[in-house]
């Protein structure tokens, strides 16, 4: 924010501009839809920053291109240049609309201004997304709002061949009510081409709204059951790597410290969040009990050359110990290392299943003591 404003205030104030326009043109619509009587007050003392009048187009219009303005300046906020291209897309549909039917001023010069300022502060928009949306999902987005358009439109021209279609409103409730298959049942063709006309309108909606989830979220899905695939494929390759149960300052040293040493290091975590920290530090990990047998399994515990049970808490540490010992009665060789934190419970780790008991206080206490000998 503050490198922002340094640089030019200017874009950010344009970005401010445009969400601002856009909550107040989604207040519009939503006003005009449930009827307030404070639709015109709102937009009496809003109508310098209005660039949709509720008076010339729908409600639902007002609000699609109200969400439209909210986004487009976000992206204008963080810079974006695609958010730029699009802004000229939307200024454009808002000239058009302030032309016909009847011209209004306000709203036709406040989209010239935008457009200009864009243009003059064009370089300050160059964040690129490296990540564009593939074409198939572009298309698939936009076969859905064609599919949307063709039911509004179609049952509200032949609204008279339906039972409770008055007006446009109606229209949009009756197609997502068809699209998405709720069927309430308040709405009904009542004539042979209405009902020709809704069967269409499954077809070509139902197939667009199953192909838009598909692609949208498809390749999603797919990314993570192929990632923990990957994962899962790798980890059985393991042989001779370290097991790290529980996540802080210690054992996150403790790994980086192996794995500059060559040593593979998997860490087992009861929380997704902490997870998520690891996989930004570098390193594997697995969600799940760290003292559960079924998870330490999954670690590959078997393969591994030693399991440190690193947890915060020492009875953690020393119910872990107790799992990891469980596997030890085969030819599995693994050293079990426990962090214990205090000196009562060394004794409780050792007898629980631990070849090693690391206590940090322990031999902290010593070295400051020494050095205090020494001085």
């Amino acid at each position: 924010m503050k490198r922002l404003l340094h640089r030019n205030p200017m874009p950010v104030i344009i970005s401010f501009l445009i969400i601002i326009n856009g909550i107040v043109n989604i207040a519009l619509g939503i006003s005009s839809m449930l009827k307030l009587h404070t639709g015109m007050e709102i937009k009496y003392y809003f109508h310098y920053f209005e660039m949709v009048p509720s008076l010339q187009v729908s409600s639902i219009l007002s609000i699609a291109l109200g969400a439209m303005l909210v986004m487009i300046g976000i992206g204008l906020f963080e810079r974006k240049r695609s958010a730029w291209r699009g802004a000229f897309l939307v200024l454009a549909l808002m000239i058009l609309n302030s032309v016909y039917p009847h011209l209004t001023v306000s709203t036709f010069m406040l989209s010239i201004i935008f457009g200009i300022l864009l243009l003059l502060f064009n370089h300050e928009f160059y964040v690129i997304n490296h990540k564009p949306l593939p074409y198939n999902q572009v298309i698939a987005i936009f076969s859905f709002m064609l599919a949307i358009s063709y039911g509004v439109i179609g049952s509200y021209l032949m609204r008279d061949q339906f039972n409770n279609i008055h007006d446009w409103l109606d229209a949009f409730y009756y197609t997502m009510e068809t699209l998405t298959t709720v069927g309430y049942g308040d709405v009904l063709p009542i004539t042979d081409n209405a009902k020709i006309f809704v069967c269409s309108l499954l077809i070509i909606g139902v197939g667009s709204f199953v192909a838009t989830i598909t692609m949208l979220f498809g390749p999603f899905m797919e990314k993570r059951v192929k990632g923990m695939v990957n994962f899962m494929n790798k980890l059985s390759n393991y042989k001779q790597h370290v097991v790290i149960c529980g996540y802080n300052s210690l054992t996150l040293q403790t790994a980086k410290t192996l794995v500059a040493q060559n040593i593979n290091v998997v860490f087992v975590v009861e929380e997704i969040e902490l997870a998520k920290q690891i996989e930004l530090q570098g390193f594997h990990s697995l969600v799940g009990d760290i003292t559960s047998y079924d998870t330490l399994d999954r670690a590959q515990l078997s393969c591994a050359k030693s399991i440190i049970c690193g947890d915060a808490e020492d009875s953690t540490n020393v119910l872990t110990a107790m799992t990891a010992k469980e596997f030890k009665p085969g030819d599995f060789n693994f050293s079990i290392i426990a962090r214990i934190e205090k000196a009562d419970n060394i004794a409780k780790a050792k007898k629980a299943g631990a070849d090693s008991v690391i206590s940090p206080s322990v031999i902290g206490g010593r070295l400051i003591a020494e050095e205090v000998r020494k001085s």
